[in-house]
């Protein structure tokens, strides 16, 4: 097969400037190669993130109140589009630590009697409060590795300017708390 003039000019063009030809087709496939594994990481966390959020029943839509009646969830649930409504008591305490110089600040959030349907944590060690202490409370896996506290290890905690001495029974970790920061943190 015979080739046409510019055909083998081309050719000629392309064999000397070879090496530059080289490194634009390195650059093209590196970024087709990153483009790649990208899009896949990006699935992938997304199928995690998915996953946990399905398995800790994290919920979707949260609103905060002053003070609202428990007979009112019924009607809350009943809103188009919720499959279910849960009510908490969430408020920030001051810490009294023994393992630290200074107070820390603490955000405690109650738990259903009958086990949380939203936003489930998951037990790391030890166990969920029971029921019918207000001296027993989980902590945060991260806040027991970051402070050396475990199972069994009291501290104080003030809230509404009432010094409460509390026992931990167990560490978790919650969907809603993954990265813990105090307001304007």
């Amino acid at each position: 097969m015979r080739l046409h003039a510019l055909d083998r000019k081309l050719l000629r063009d392309l064999w000397r400037l070879r090496g530059q030809a080289l490194a634009i087709a390195l650059v093209l496939a590196c970024g087709v190669a990153v483009t790649l594994i990208s899009s896949g990481m990006i699935r992938a966390l997304e199928a995690t993130r998915d996953d946990y959020s399905g398995q800790q029943a994290f919920a979707d839509v949260f609103a905060s109140v002053g003070r609202a009646l428990r007979s009112l969830l019924p009607e809350i649930a009943a809103i188009g589009g919720a499959r279910t409504a849960e009510a908490r008591i969430a408020g920030w305490v001051i810490l009294d630590l023994p393992k630290r110089d200074a107070p820390a600040a603490g955000r405690v959030v109650s738990l259903p009697p009958e086990g949380p349907l939203l936003n489930v944590p998951l037990l790391v060690s030890g166990r969920l409060p029971d029921p019918g202490s207000d001296r027993e409370v989980a902590v945060s896996a991260r806040f027991a590795e970051a402070t050396g506290y475990s199972r069994g290890d009291g501290f104080a905690a003030i809230a509404n300017g009432t010094r409460l001495e509390l026992t931990i029974a167990g560490t978790l970790r919650s969907p809603e708390y993954i990265y813990a920061l105090p307001p304007g943190g």
